[in-house]
This record gives C-alpha cells, structure tokens and sequence, in this order.
C-alpha cells in the first residue's frame, strides 16, 4: 500500500461518526477487547461514557491460590471471550496475573466491591475496591483478628455486608469418625455503623473435605447455610443464642443422587440453590454413569442443572422450604456458578437475550448449561492444576481515565497548573464542495476562523474535491 493511500486509510477509521463508535464500545463485554477499543486514537478515546453507562463486562475465571496464606497471586483466564452462545469463532484465550485479595464481591452482578485486609498498625478494614483506598469501613479488630485471614465476604441484596468464616475443624473419637468446627460471622446492615458479630460453637459434620463447599448467604434477615444437600436457617438472634450447632444440617430438598457439586445465588430478590446434576447409578457405593448399548454416555447428555428457590410453606405457617424452579423462568438469566461465591445476571446485559444459562468448572472442564433446551457444552478445557474446588468468578471493572484526565495529570506531572477544562460546542460537519487544487488545509483554516468555526485544539476535518487529496486532515492551533 503506497503512503498516501495508508494515511487515507487511517483517516477514514479515525474519521468514523461519534455516534457509531459510542455504540460500538457500548456493545464491547469482554474488557481487554474494551480497553483496546479506546487506545486506537484520541477520536476514539472521547467516545468513553461515564463509568455509569459503561457496558456489564464478563466475568474472569480465577484459579486457586498460588499461596495458600493469602498475599500471592491468582490467574485470571478470560474464557467469557469464548463462550459459545457469545462468540462461536474460537480463538486463543488470553490468561494474566493478578494479586490475591480477600474480595468482597457484589451478589447481583460479581464485581469486586470491597477488599478485606489486615493494615500495618493491625487493624482490620474494608478498603474501597474502586479507589484503592478511601472510604474504608473500620472493623473492631479484638472480634475478628482469629479469623480474618479465612474470611470470605460478600455484598447481599439489600446491601448488607456479610464476612463469615469456618474455624479449624476439631476431630473426635478414636479414628476421627466426627469433625466439629466452630463458624463466625459478622454484618453490617445498611446505615449501620456498628458490626453484628455472631459465633455459633460445634456445627457438626464440618470436615476438611467439605468445608469449603459450605455456602452461606444472608437473605431476608436470617443467615442460610447450604452444604451439600443439607441446610439451616436461623435469625441472628437465634444463632448468638445456639448452644451448638449440631442440629444444622437436617434437610434434603434434593433427593435424587449424583450431583456433583451445589451452589447459592442471590437474583431478583429471590435466593436460588443451584445443583449441577449428573444422571448415573450406584454400585456398591460408588457412582457409574449409564450405559447405552455397551459404551457409556457422553458427558454432555447426562448434566443437568436444577435450581431451587426459597419460599414460605404453603400452609402459611412461617416455615421455609425449598421449591423446585422452573428451568424456562431462568431463560433470560445467565449464571456464574464458582467457589466460595457465585452470582447472576440479566442475559440482555451481556448480549445473550432469551439464552439463559448457567457457566461452571467440573473436575477441569468449563462447560455451559443452557435453561432453554436442558442441553450443556463443553466451553474449554482447563489447565491441569485447575479445579472446580478452587476456581471462582470476578467481573473486572477497569479504570480508564478520561482525555482530559490524562492531560490534568500529565500538566501535574511536568509542573504546571492544570487548565481550566474548555467547554465545546456540540460537534456537527460541514462539507465544502468544489473546491480548487490551490486550496491546502492551512487555507482553509484561515477561512474558518474569521466566521468562529474553528475551535483551540479541536481537529478540522476537510473533504476535499480532489481524489488523491480526500480525507486530508489539518488540525486547527
């Protein structure tokens, strides 16, 4: 391509209606794809919306803790990009580094709102997500100090902030036949500024095998923990009174065997029990799946998904039950199924409308189930040392900074005072037909500033009647 005909090129792409490259970016979920989108050029940058109407961007995948004492790192691998129902092109999946925090994540959407940390003066605090830094909410520290570092936190619904955490798992009798462990938990409700602290002593068949597949959410003023197919419910008040937990785990809304793991999530203000099934059989003890003519089933027929949602009995008594939900009512939802957190979306959010699903990892496998047809994919396959034990979903939220943002900053760098933000006109073409061969950018300039058309350090774009010199470009000092 000769020179001319390449800077033509460029022009044209830096030259594309404001309008359309804000829809476009608005349609970008993945966030690299998004952060590259507003590098290509200035043009393109000034198209950045405010942080409020930036687009819902698909979760991360981390894997397991590479330290397990916190303070390392995770990798996040961007699977989302590859997803089936989103985008059927596979391409190579881009995989980063990122620091290990103790997030508290959001219930509703899965981004990072808060991160529990330990300062330097041993005070415990949740700092800001988003700023690194203020506003932080202080944590009387003589309350949580013994178990911060295996906190696990969440936003919940109606905005309250959940920290809870296991102690270490006691064993009893002479071949550890019982395990018993004590649980904590502390909440602060909206407006509040005083945290509730709760510990409720010996909560049996808490072992180191499944203590990390408990779940715990607080719904509706009471505390729900799920592990399993077992459960409990209790108000706060209940559970600071509990002389002991051993009478927790005594119900089975799911009866049928042979799911693989369970999961618990917060949409719409409902709270949802999500099991990923998998249709086998039992031979003496260990499952098997079924056979067909001699040779075993795939994979993908015998998964299911089956969600439970929390309701009032019917007889109207106060009790709580476990309902089994429609699969069709979750159509126009997609939901992150992961460890120690998950959460769900709208599907219009992420481009997927009447293609609701749920994404999770069994054993190394990323697979896909869809509400719509009760059928599941194979998304991609995960490194060795990946599991669906250790994995869970984070949607990034990246920072970017404005064009004017970037030019404050830079004047602080070098010294000078900062300008005062200039405020421009609404932005419109004109087009100047049948021009002479003798007229340059500079010329017309010259034109346009007597009549006030041509703003300080707003680019003139010119069309000119001349083939070779159409798309010229001249900027206005």
């Amino acid at each position: 391509m000769m020179p001319d005909a390449a800077a033509a090129e460029a022009s044209r792409w830096s030259d594309l209606p404001f309008d359309l490259l804000r829809d476009i970016s608005c349609r970008l979920h993945a966030a690299g794809d998004y952060v590259r989108f507003h590098a290509v050029c200035e043009h393109w940058h000034d198209t950045l919306p405010p942080a409020a109407n930036r687009p819902f961007f698909l979760p991360w995948l981390l894997s397991r803790r590479d330290n397990a004492a916190g303070g390392g790192h995770r990798t996040a691998r961007c699977v989302s990009s590859m997803m089936p129902t989103i985008c059927r092109r596979r391409s190579f999946c881009p995989t980063m580094a990122i620091p290990d925090e103790n997030w508290v994540t959001r219930f509703d959407d899965g981004t990072a709102a808060w991160i529990l940390t330990t300062r330097a003066d041993s005070s415990v605090a949740l700092i800001n997500a988003a700023t690194g830094g203020s506003p932080a909410i202080p944590i009387p520290a003589d309350d949580i100090n013994n178990w911060v570092h295996r906190a696990t936190g969440a936003v919940c619904g109606d905005g309250t902030i959940l920290l809870y955490a296991f102690g270490h798992v006691v064993c009893s009798g002479r071949y550890c036949l019982s395990y018993n462990c004590n649980f904590d938990m502390a909440l602060l409700h909206p407006g509040d500024t005083t945290w509730t602290m709760v510990r409720i002593p010996e909560i049996l068949d808490i072992s180191p095998n499944n203590r990390d597949r408990c779940c715990v959410a607080y719904y509706r003023r009471k505390i729900v923990a799920c592990l399993d197919n077992s459960w409990c419910v209790a108000t706060v008040l209940e559970a600071s009174e509990a002389d002991s937990g051993d009478d927790w785990w005594n119900r089975k809304p799911c009866d049928a065997p042979g799911f693989e793991s369970s999961y618990v999530v917060e949409s719409r203000g409902e709270l949802l029990w999500v099991f990923v099934h998998v249709k086998c059989t039992y031979n003496n003890g260990y499952h098997s799946y079924h056979y067909r003519s001699g040779v075993v089933s795939p994979l993908a027929t015998l998964l299911s998904v089956l969600v439970y949602t929390l309701q009032e009995e019917e007889d109207g008594g106060g009790e709580l039950e476990w309902v089994r939900k429609d699969s069709h009512s979750l159509c126009d939802r997609v939901l992150f199924l992961g460890r120690p957190r998950s959460f769900a979306v709208d599907a219009t959010r992420v481009g997927m409308a009447d293609a609701g699903c749920a994404y999770f990892v069994l054993n190394e496998w990323c697979r896909v189930y869809n509400f719509c047809d009760g059928k599941s994919e194979l998304v991609e396959q995960l490194p060795a040392d990946w599991s669906d034990k250790d994995c869970m979903w984070l949607t990034p939220k990246p920072s970017i900074a404005t064009t004017q943002e970037i030019r404050e900053r830079l004047g602080e760098c070098s010294g000078k005072a900062s300008e005062p933000q200039r405020r421009y006109g609404p932005y419109f073409r004109i087009y100047v037909g049948n021009l002479p061969r003798k007229v340059d950018h500079y010329r017309l300039r010259q034109f346009f500033s007597k009549h006030g058309m041509c703003l300080d350090g707003r680019p003139l774009r010119v069309s000119f009647a001349d083939q070779e010199k159409r798309s010229t470009a001249g900027k206005c000092n």
